[in-house]
C-alpha cells in the first residue's frame, strides 16, 4: 500500500478509534473519509499522526462530538489542508452514551489546532452549536487561506457583543472567501411590523457587516431573529453569483454598493412590503434570476407600479405562490431580456395581458391557477413566440372547461406546435359537467361539439323576439319599474363614484361572534386571515375602544370594514347585539359600503340560521364549517376566494 492516497469508511459500526488504528497505513494517504458511523465513537487525539500529508478530512455524520473532532487536528497543526468537514458530528442520541453535552459552546481550547491550519473549506454545520467564545470559532492565524465556510443548522448568533466584533473582523480578514453559509438559524421570532421600525440610516457603523469583495455565494436562508438590526453590505464592484436570503424573518437589512452585481437572488418567504417598501437596493441590471415565492405580493402597493424597473436584465422571474389574480399591464415592459416567467400557484382566471409586453418569452408556467381556457389572442401570440424562438407553456392543474365556448381552445391544444407540459393532456369539465381530459375532447371533437353551431338559428330567433320586445314594450316596463330602475342607477352611480375617489377602509373584515366564539376566532380565524393572508381584521374584544358605547363601536367599525363575517353558533340567537349587528350590516350592504356578508355556521344546521340572516339569503355567502379536517382545505379556499376575488354587486 505504498501508493495509497485515499481511505474511505462508510456506515461503519466502529465504537472506538485509538492511536494505533492507522499506524500500519502508509504516510502517503491524503484523503480520509469516515462517513455515517451513527453511534457514539470514542476517538483519541493522535489517530491522524500516521497521515502528515492529509489534505481532506471528512467525518461528516459520524457521531464523535465536536470536542473530539476539533482535537483530532492536533497532528495537523500549522499545516495546510483543502477540506475539513465536521458536518453533523454531534447528535442528541449520543448524550446517553457519553459525558458530552448536546449543547456545544466553541472555546479557544477547541480551536487551538484548527486556527493554525491553512485550510480552504471548513464545514461545522448541524452541530447544535449555541455560542462561541471571544477569539474562537471565527479567529484564524491565516484567514486568507479560507475559501468556503458553512455555519448552518446551528443556534448561535453573529450579531451581539464579541460575536458581532469577531464576525466583522472575520470578513475583514478573509480576503479570498467566496462562499459563506449561515442558514436555518432559529434565534427568535418577530412580527412583520418590526421590519418597518428600522431604516439603514439609523444603523450605527459598528453594526455594519461588510462582506469581502471576493464573495460569490451568500447562503443565509431561514434565519429567525429579533433584537438590534445589522446592515449586511456588499462592497463596490463585487460579483456575486448567488445571494439566497429566502425565508429570513429578521430585522436585518441589506445594501449593495455601486458597481456590484448579483447573478441569482432568492428572497422567497420575505414579505413583499419589506422587499419593495423598506429595502433600497442598487439597480441590479445584470441580475439574471430572481425568485420571489410566498411573499404575499398582492399586499404591496408597489404592485400597481412597475416594481421590476430595477432589474431590466433579468432572464428568469419566479413570482409563484403569491395569491395574485391580476397584474398591471406594464409591469414587465422594461424586462426585455425576460425568457422564463413562473406564475404558478396563484389565482389567475385568465392569462394576464402583461405577458404580451415580454418580447423574448420562451417559457411561461401558469400551473395550479384558475384558468378555464386560452383565448384566441393568446393562442396567436404563443404561436408567434414559438415561431420566433420556441416557446413552452406549462398549463397543468387549472379549471379548464371542454364545453362549446372553448371548442377553439381544444382544437388549438390538439394542433399547436407550442411545447406543452403533461404531454398536452389536461383535466377538464365537459358540457354535461362530467370530468374528462382535453385529449379525449379532441379525439371525439366532432361528436362532442357537433351541436354547438346548430344552435345559431335558435339564437337568431331569440334575438328577433328580444328585438320585438325591446321595441314595443320598453316604455311599459320603464313606467312600471321606474322607481326600482332609478334606485338601481343611483346605486351604480354611487359605486362608480366611490371607485373614482378611491374609498379606503380601515379594516378588511369585521368579525361578529356570539359569547363563547372568541376562542375559535382567536385560534382558528386570526392565524389564517391576519398572519397568513395579510388581512386586517376588526375583533370586538381586541379592537373596540374602551368606554365608548358598544352600539356606536359596532356601527362605526362595520362602516369602516370592507367585509363582515358572522360566526353563527347555537348561542347566536341569545346574543344581545346580534340582531343589531345584522341590521347595521344590511344597511351598509345595501348602501354599497359593505361588499360581502359572509356567514360561517359552526355546529349548526342551515335551517337553524337565525331569521334575521335568512331574509338576506340571496345577499350572503354561506359557509358550513366542516367537522372533518379533510374538508378544511376546500373551506379555506372558498373563504379566500370570497375575500380576495369579491366583485361589488
Amino acid at each position: 500500500m505504498g501508493n495509497l492516497r485515499k481511505l474511505e469508511f462508510s456506515h461503519c459500526q466502529v465504537r472506538e478509534i485509538n492511536n494505533s488504528t492507522f499506524e500500519n497505513f502508509n504516510s502517503s494517504v491524503e484523503y480520509l473519509y469516515l462517513w455515517k458511523c451513527r453511534h457514539f465513537v470514542k476517538v483519541e487525539n493522535g489517530i491522524l499522526e500516521p497521515f502528515p500529508h492529509l489534505k481532506v478530512l471528512d467525518v461528516s455524520n459520524t457521531y464523535m462530538h465536536p470536542i473530539q473532532a476539533f482535537h483530532l487536528l492536533k497532528p495537523l497543526a500549522n499545516g495546510s489542508m483543502e477540506i475539513i468537514n465536521f458536518n453533523h458530528v454531534n447528535d442528541e442520541s449520543i448524550t446517553n452514551n457519553s459525558t458530552y453535552r448536546y449543547e456545544v459552546i466553541i472555546t479557544q481550547g477547541m480551536m487551538q489546532y484548527l486556527k493554525t491550519i491553512c485550510v480552504k473549506v471548513i464545514d461545522v454545520s448541524n452541530n447544535n452549536i449555541i455560542d462561541f467564545n471571544n477569539g474562537s470559532l471565527l479567529t484564524f492565524d491565516r484567514p486568507e487561506c479560507l475559501r468556503e465556510i458553512s455555519l448552518s443548522k446551528n443556534r448561535f448568533s453573529l450579531f451581539n457583543g464579541h460575536q458581532l466584533n469577531n464576525t466583522i473582523q472575520f470578513f475583514n480578514s478573509t480576503s479570498n472567501l467566496w462562499k459563506f453559509e449561515y442558514s436555518y438559524i432559529p434565534l427568535g421570532f418577530i412580527n412583520f411590523t418590526q421590519h418597518l421600525e428600522f431604516n439603514m440610516s439609523s444603523i450605527p457603523k459598528d453594526r455594519v457587516i461588510t462582506l469581502p469583495s471576493s464573495i460569490q455565494v451568500v447562503q443565509m436562508s431561514h434565519i429567525f431573529r429579533t433584537g438590534e438590526p445589522v446592515l449586511w453590505e456588499i462592497p463596490e464592484n463585487t460579483k456575486v453569483s448567488r445571494f439566497d436570503v429566502s425565508f429570513c424573518q429578521t430585522v436585518d437589512q441589506g445594501k449593495i454598493l455601486a458597481g456590484s452585481e448579483i447573478d441569482y437572488m432568492d428572497v422567497t418567504g420575505i414579505d413583499s412590503r419589506v422587499i419593495f417598501d423598506t429595502l433600497h437596493l442598487h439597480p441590479l441590471s445584470n441580475l439574471r434570476t430572481l425568485i420571489i415565492e410566498h411573499s404575499n405580493l398582492y399586499t404591496t402597493s408597489k404592485m400597481q407600479d412597475n416594481i421590476f424597473t430595477y432589474i431590466p436584465g433579468t432572464e428568469k422571474l419566479d413570482i409563484s405562490n403569491n395569491f395574485l389574480w391580476e397584474l398591471h399591464l406594464n409591469i414587465f415592459e422594461h424586462m426585455t431580456k425576460l425568457t422564463h416567467l413562473n406564475l404558478s400557484n396563484n389565482l389567475f382566471r385568465q392569462i394576464p395581458m402583461a405577458i404580451t409586453k415580454i418580447p423574448n418569452l420562451k417559457e411561461l408556467d401558469v400551473t395550479n391557477n384558475l384558468l378555464t381556457n386560452i383565448n384566441i389572442s393568446f393562442q396567436t401570440y404563443f404561436k408567434q413566440l414559438n415561431e420566433k424562438h420556441g416557446f413552452k407553456l406549462n398549463l397543468d392543474n387549472n379549471a379548464l372547461a371542454c364545453d362549446c365556448t372553448n371548442s377553439d381552445f381544444i382544437e388549438w391544444l390538439d394542433k399547436t406546435n407550442v411545447t406543452l407540459d403533461a404531454e398536452g393532456t389536461y383535466k377538464c369539465i365537459l358540457q354535461n359537467s362530467t370530468e374528462s381530459n382535453t385529449h379525449h375532447a379532441a379525439l371525439y371533437y366532432n361528436y362532442l361539439y357537433a351541436g354547438c353551431n346548430s344552435k345559431l338559428w335558435l339564437k337568431a330567433v331569440i334575438g328577433l323576439f328580444v328585438t320585438f320586445i325591446g321595441i314595443f314594450i320598453p316604455f311599459t316596463l320603464i313606467y312600471s319599474f321606474r322607481w326600482r330602475i332609478s334606485f338601481y342607477l343611483y346605486k351604480r352611480f354611487r359605486n362608480m363614484l366611490e371607485k373614482g375617489i378611491a374609498v379606503n377602509f380601515k379594516y378588511d373584515v369585521f368579525v361578529f361572534y356570539p359569547e363563547g366564539g372568541l376562542s375559535w376566532v382567536k385560534y382558528v380565524l386570526i392565524p389564517k386571515l391576519e398572519r397568513k393572508w395579510g388581512l386586517l381584521m376588526c375583533i370586538p374584544d381586541r379592537d373596540f375602544i374602551v368606554g365608548k358605547p358598544i352600539a356606536d363601536e359596532i356601527a362605526d367599525n362595520i362602516e369602516q370594514s370592507r367585509h363582515i363575517i358572522f360566526l353563527v353558533t347555537a348561542s347566536f340567537k341569545h346574543d344581545t347585539w346580534g340582531e343589531y349587528a345584522i341590521e347595521r350590516a344590511k344597511y351598509h350592504h345595501f348602501s354599497q359600503n359593505l361588499q360581502k356578508i359572509i356567514v360561517i355556521t359552526k355546529d349548526l344546521q342551515t335551517e337553524e340560521v337565525p331569521h334575521e340572516l335568512a331574509v338576506l339569503w340571496k345577499d350572503i355567502a354561506l359557509i358550513e364549517w366542516p367537522m372533518n379536517e379533510k374538508d378544511l382545505e376546500n373551506t379555506w379556499n372558498k373563504l379566500k376566494l370570497w375575500l380576495f376575488l369579491n366583485q361589488p354587486n
